[in-house]
């Protein structure tokens, strides 16, 4: 998910921050997409309206990291 489909589906900066009980500020500093732990977050509280980008769970628990080393 982009941050700004998170934004426009929430409405602003500071819904966005209010519905995932966070600063506004943290919100704001978001780049393109949100952090991953936050996509998940984001896709729980919005029922999959909003989907993680693809191996956001892998990054979070430190699977990735696993099987590049194997």
């Amino acid at each position: 998910m982009k941050t700004v489909d998170v934004f426009q589906h929430f409405g602003t900066q500071q819904s966005t921050a209010d519905a995932l009980g966070m600063a506004q500020s943290g919100v704001a500093s978001w780049g393109e997409y949100p952090p991953d732990a936050r996509q998940l977050l984001i896709e729980r509280i919005t029922k999959g309206a909003l989907k993680a980008e693809p191996g956001c769970f892998d990054r979070v628990i430190g699977l990735d990291k696993l099987k590049e080393a194997a």
